[in-house]
C-alpha cells in the first residue's frame, strides 16, 4: 500500500494521559483524501502485546490538509489514563 505507514501514540509516563496525538506528514495527500488509522497490536518499547490488547484505544483521524498530512488522536476507552506507547497503522486514499 503506497499511502500507508506506522506511527506511535505516546500517552506518556506515569501518571499518563487519557489521550495522545501524532502528526502524519505526507506532501502527496489531498484535502479530499480519506484517512484511517487503527491500533497495531504489536509490543512497543514499554507495552507488551497483551497489555495493548487489554487497553482499548479509540483512534480517529483529523481531516487531511492538502500537501501537509493529518493528525491521529487516540483516546483511552476504559480505566484511563493510559501510560506508554501504542503503535498505530495508518492509510489514506
Amino acid at each position: 500500500m503506497a499511502n500507508a505507514g506506522t506511527a506511535i501514540l505516546d500517552f506518556g509516563s506515569f501518571p499518563g494521559s487519557d489521550s495522545a496525538t501524532v502528526a502524519v506528514s505526507d506532501t502527496n495527500i489531498l484535502g479530499t483524501s480519506n484517512c484511517g488509522a487503527w491500533i497495531d497490536g504489536v509490543a512497543t518499547s514499554n507495552n507488551q502485546a497483551d497489555e495493548i490488547a487489554m487497553q482499548p484505544v479509540n483512534v480517529v483521524c483529523s481531516a487531511p490538509t492538502l500537501g501537509v498530512g493529518f493528525t491521529i488522536t487516540g483516546t483511552a476507552c476504559q480505566n484511563g489514563p493510559y501510560i506508554g506507547q501504542f503503535q498505530v497503522r495508518w492509510a489514506w486514499s
